[in-house]
């Protein structure tokens, strides 16, 4: 038994390690944010807006949870602020969230069962992915499902464990009270209230600065971007929909008209929520979200739209699982509530980060379909083949195609653009970093190591560092240039300037162009 667990252990940290830094090829602007605000931590104990050791990170876009970034530290201290020390973290925290996920059903289905849970969420495309990628989410399920391992006995743990989940994404700060509320709700009779007095303050004194920052401070400004309750188009489609709805009944249009009841029950702001908040919920259940696409986002599920959170092998064993496991109420509770967070964002529909919470009662399901196969030989074998041929042809896929596919979505040569900047800048009189519609200003500060405290000195950022100049996003046409000046810019962007030198991806097209203005 100890081999077969170390083997797996083995398997577990190989998948995650193997080309860690080169796949996903490229560095995502997030990435570089986690290991400079890593870096600035290390040199400061500041954030790059100098708030010291801060529940929530101050970024150039928002505010970001804090765990994950503190997570970080050590390994930027040994490898310095790079791809390898930001996405290190995502690997052992998905190697921890496996091997708990495996503890948890080894408990109830004993050893066996909990090796066939540990490789499943291993080689599943959602965890397989995710747990190479510096997102604050992977340490959110690792620290989650930390927490469920203690239960029920080591409730002051498991208190400390969710607690310490909420402070690393907002999904966590929505989900885990609901879950633990519906968790009472479920076995309150099978709980003593004295018990829950020492977790409930363990939980409440680790969760509270987090969710003091969400709802009194500036923590929930993100959420009021991007909340489908202020999105500012909703007021016009509600406007538009109540006109069209008098003039199509044939009342006149004229200046003060008021809308009809009718009118107001058929269209208003709670009906279009609702419609959002729906067609972003079901997208989590679809066929095209679980099985044939993923997420839209490449930069969230692989394959360009060809590949899903799961293998299609898994669609028999994930309805078998939901037939075994139909009266379970914890586990249909917990199913039923983790898409809600990514449901009430305007651009939530199939967000796989934002409904991270749903992948570990998927895979749950999925064994719990393996367990009834396993009754039947022939079955078994089938299912076995089929599984092992999606498995190998996604890895595959994942170690060559996605090499290339990888590079643009995680901005790939941007830190050779900003240390080629670095580096010449004493031989022109400017220097220009145009990296098109992205900016290139953290990769600058990332790949150059520049110095946090001076950069924590120097806000509000021009953009400017001495005689080299980072443009911010947006599309530019390059036709001439002052004297004695270089500038880096994109392949794609027009130009009727020579081409000096060119920065080719390794797929042998050109993402950069080099040129100057001679002295």
């Amino acid at each position: 038994m100890k081999y077969i667990l170390a083997l797996v252990l083995v398997l577990v940290l190989a998948l995650r390690l193997v080309a860690l830094p080169a796949i996903p090829n490229g560095f995502a602007w997030d990435e570089i944010d986690n290991s400079y605000q890593a870096y600035s931590l290390l040199k400061t104990g500041k954030d790059i807006f100098g708030n010291p050791l801060p529940v929530l990170m101050h970024s150039f876009a928002d505010y970001k949870s804090s765990l994950y970034i503190y997570a970080t530290v050590p390994l930027v201290a040994i490898f310095g602020p790079n791809v390898l020390a930001a996405r290190l973290p995502a690997a052992i925290f998905g190697l921890i969230a496996t091997l708990a996920l495996g503890y948890v059903v080894g408990r109830r289905w004993g050893f066996t069962w909990a090796i066939v849970t540990a490789l499943v969420m291993a080689v599943s495309p959602w965890w397989f992915h995710y747990s190479r990628l510096s997102f604050e989410a992977v340490g959110m399920l690792a620290l989650f499902l930390l927490a469920l391992a203690c239960l029920p006995r080591k409730l002051s743990l498991a208190a400390l464990f969710f607690g310490l989940s909420i402070w690393t994404y907002s999904t966590a700060k929505f989900f885990i009270p609901a879950f633990i509320l519906v968790l009472l709700a479920i076995y309150w009779r099978q709980v003593k209230i004295r018990s829950l007095l020492v977790p409930a303050v363990i939980l409440a004194l680790v969760s509270l600065p987090p969710l003091w920052q969400s709802v009194f401070g500036k923590g929930g400004t993100r959420f009021a971007e991007i909340a489908i309750f202020t999105d500012p188009t909703t007021e016009a489609e509600v406007k538009f929909a109540l006109e069209e709805g008098e003039i199509s009944s044939g009342i006149p249009k004229e200046v003060g008209l008021q809308p009809r009841l009718i009118d107001r029950l058929a269209h208003n702001k709670g009906q279009y929520w609702l419609n959002q908040f729906a067609t972003n919920y079901l997208s989590f259940f679809s066929t095209d979200f679980l099985f044939l696409k993923g997420d839209p986002n490449i930069r969230h599920s692989p394959g360009r739209n060809s590949i899903g959170q799961f293998f299609i092998s898994d669609v028999i064993l994930l309805a078998l699982g939901l037939y075994v496991l139909r009266s379970n109420r914890a586990l249909i509770a917990w199913i039923l509530l983790s898409p809600i967070p990514a449901a009430i964002t305007r651009d939530g529909a199939s967000h796989a980060t934002r409904a991270l919470f749903l992948l570990p009662p998927l895979v749950l399901l999925i064994v719990a379909g393996w367990r009834k196969l396993s009754q039947h030989r022939f079955l078994l074998t089938g299912q076995l083949l089929a599984t092992g041929y999606f498995l190998f042809t996604f890895t595959f896929y994942y170690y060559s195609t996605y090499r290339f596919e990888s590079m643009q979505p995680f901005q790939w040569g941007f830190d050779q653009v900003a240390k080629l900047a670095q580096e010449n800048s004493p031989k022109y009189q400017q220097v220009i970093i145009d990296t098109g519609n992205t900016s290139n200003l953290m990769a600058y500060l990332a790949a150059t190591k520049y110095d946090p405290a001076t950069l924590q000195a120097s806000h509000p950022l021009s953009g400017k560092f001495g005689n080299l100049t980072i443009r911010p996003p947006g599309r530019q046409s390059w036709n001439s240039l002052p004297p004695h000046t270089l500038l880096i810019f994109p392949a794609n962007s027009p130009t009727s300037l020579p081409i000096k030198q060119t920065i080719y991806y390794p797929s042998s097209l050109p993402a950069f162009y080099i040129t100057d203005s001679g002295f």
